[in-house]
């Protein structure tokens, strides 16, 4: 009831007859409609943004898998043209070998984790760089 009653209260203060009041909640409901296009065109403009930002994303991972298929098949071409060569690969040659081979299980293995597990996998990088440091 008092919601009401301050209601009565404010109309009888100002009524509809009130030039100065008239003119007041005019500008004040063009500030408001100017407000609230001004805020629904940066949503626009922000969810716009948004989806450019997922299809150029879409691209480079594109980009990625493509790049790292060529790596691939370029280091399978490599390791056929210099095992053919090798008859008795030496120890270090085969050492060689069994690290690139870790790393690309490393690579695969972060690509396919998603971005909320990037802060437990940073914790799983540390030993793997620690245990490349021993083997030099």
């Amino acid at each position: 009831m008092e919601m009401s009653s301050k209601n009565t209260k404010r109309n009888e203060k100002h009524s509809d007859d009130d030039p100065a009041y008239s003119e007041k909640r005019k500008r004040n409901n063009e500030a408001v409609r100017k407000s609230r296009d001004k805020s629904k065109k940066k949503a626009e403009e922000t969810m716009a943004k948004v989806q450019k930002l997922k299809e150029e994303n879409k691209k480079l991972e594109s980009k990625i898998d493509e790049q790292k298929k060529t790596k691939k098949f370029l280091k399978d071409l490599f390791l056929q043209q210099t095992t053919s060569k090798i008859q008795n690969p030496t120890s270090e040659q085969l050492t060689l070998i069994n690290e690139e081979n870790s790393e690309d299980d490393i690579e695969s293995e972060f690509s396919t984790q998603s971005s909320v597990e990037e802060s437990s996998s940073s914790s799983e990088e540390e030993p793997t760089s620690k245990s490349k440091r021993t083997k030099k």
